[in-house]
């Protein structure tokens, strides 16, 4: 598995991944169109919004313009990203936009994905980290709990020592698998 910066040309395939993802967490037998906004799912509104967010055009709150997204690859197959910017947010000095993956995390991808963000936002002086999550628990949330995040409010979880993250997604003793 490669784990490589995104570019213009993946974006489609980027907007692609989110709306499977999106689809996998719709309850049981629940209607997708129930269960999201109308437009959430369209793949070309989806291309639309990355490519304003990447180039700076659209900036969620108090996130600085430095960002960047990884992807996670095997065999020139996109099997999930992470997209994040420095943020003060919160106090926090960098935030995930969004992580998405295909499938279950039966390849690490997860881990060796967050594990790339850390080392993007420490490399631009980052050291505290945090994530807007959903009302109800998913994969992600629980994935992001295992490893310490802890509760800001009922919408947020945060990290405020990513070298401490960092040290425990590459300790052997952890299993990125779900």
């Amino acid at each position: 598995m490669k784990i490589i910066e995104i570019k213009l040309q993946d974006l489609e395939e980027l907007a692609r991944v989110e709306v499977e993802s999106l689809k996998r967490f719709v309850p049981n037998g629940g209607d997708v169109n129930s269960f999201f906004p109308s437009d959430t799912l369209d793949s070309q509104r989806r291309l639309h919004q990355w490519l304003n967010y990447l180039s700076g055009a659209a900036s969620p709150q108090e996130a600085r313009p430095e960002r960047v997204a990884f992807k996670a690859c095997i065999d020139d197959k996109m099997l999930g990203f992470i997209a994040g910017h420095l943020t003060t947010r919160f106090g926090k000095d960098a935030e995930i936009e969004s992580f998405h993956t295909v499938a279950e995390d039966e390849n690490g991808a997860w881990g060796r994905l967050l594990l790339r963000f850390i080392e993007w936002a420490t490399q631009h002086g980052a050291r505290s980290l945090c994530v807007g999550i959903g009302p109800a628990q998913n994969d992600y949330q629980e994935f992001f709990l295992r490893y310490g995040a802890v509760y800001l409010n009922p919408h947020w979880i945060y990290w405020d020592n990513m070298a401490a993250l960092a040290r425990q997604i590459e300790s052997p003793s952890k299993v990125w698998a779900m």
